[in-house]
């Protein structure tokens, strides 16, 4: 942070006029435009130096405080890992662009057999199974967000870092991946539902068809991911991904979405919290720059025109 001083000297004797200085009744003003120091000179009125000192130390602190409110903070955060998301492709090398082509791969691939996979589930389907996934789905959608939820206001309330970071980067993930990223996708793509009678091979671009990705597994391998990436061991993990594979085979079950539908919005939610979840620890981990220090001080003048004093702050 650049370091800002003001001196304020008040004389007994009028001063002598500065070159190129703005008069101001008995005060006079000596700004350097490129500086940051500012020089104001009152003469014959103590009061007034007086008063420069004591508004110097009411603003100081103040004017030294840069730190913008949580909202906005919240969301410069939320623009600064949406635009490296988005402008991360820019950034590959090829071993990125051999993973990209290998996960695109593996979607093609489940796309090439989501027939026989819809067929397979729904000649499997029972009174049992349809409880099943009446009670997994909200975890794609409310429920993840009620996690989310409750891990922010935990980490709020306790005034645990951990679990209040583990829930503000579960919330952006929600948001960048489940809230922007896959409704963006679903509108591009246009895949008819099967449960429209569409076959699986029905792609109608900008038509307003939202099959691909899975917007209820977005969500929840979003919150997985965030939730895995921020615990120590193996049981959060295993329990999140679970879960969210679950919410998957619902969405499959119900006919919702084709079995590679929910793979892709499982890559877009995990790979988002990932992400998130990886720039957020990088920054943690960075060194806090100390926040500028404030001094003040006062010290006399003694010339042959008078005797006065000069008290100077830094911020």
């Amino acid at each position: 942070m650049k370091r800002r001083s003001v001196v304020v000297s008040a004389a007994v004797v009028p001063a002598a006029p500065v070159p190129g200085s703005e008069s101001a009744g008995n005060g006079r003003l000596r700004a350097n435009p490129r500086d940051t120091r500012c020089d104001v000179t009152f003469a014959r009125r103590p009061r007034l130096a007086l008063l420069a000192v004591a508004m110097l130390l009411a603003a100081g602190p103040g004017l030294a405080q840069t730190t913008d409110s949580p909202l906005v903070a919240e969301l410069k955060r939320y623009l600064n890992d949406g635009a490296a998301i988005a402008t991360a492709p820019f950034r590959f090398d090829v071993r990125d662009w051999a993973e990209v082509a290998a996960i695109s791969g593996s979607v093609v691939f489940v796309g090439t057999r989501d027939d026989r996979i819809d067929a397979w589930v729904q000649n499997h389907r029972s009174k049992q199974s349809d409880n099943f996934a009446r009670v997994v789905t909200p975890f794609g959608s409310w429920a993840a967000i009620g996690v989310s939820a409750v891990a922010l206001g935990g980490g709020l309330i306790s005034h645990n870092k951990r679990l209040l970071d583990t829930g503000r980067d579960a919330v952006e993930a929600e948001i960048l991946a489940a809230g922007i990223t896959t409704p963006l996708l679903k509108y591009a793509v246009g895949r008819v539902r099967p449960s429209d009678g569409a076959d699986a091979d029905e792609f109608k671009p900008f038509s307003g068809n939202s099959s691909s990705p899975s917007g209820h597994a977005t969500e929840a391998f979003a919150v997985a991911s965030v939730l895995s990436a921020r615990a120590d061991g193996w049981v959060v993990p295993v329990v999140s991904y679970t879960l969210a594979s679950c919410v998957g085979y619902a969405r499959v079950h119900d006919r919702a979405h084709w079995a590679s539908d929910v793979i892709a919005g499982g890559l877009v939610g995990t790979l988002i919290g990932r992400t998130i979840v990886r720039r957020h620890e990088r920054d943690e981990a960075q060194p806090e720059v100390p926040p500028a220090a404030y001094s003040f001080r006062i010290a006399p003048v003694i010339s042959a025109g008078g005797l006065g004093f000069t008290a100077s702050a830094s911020f």
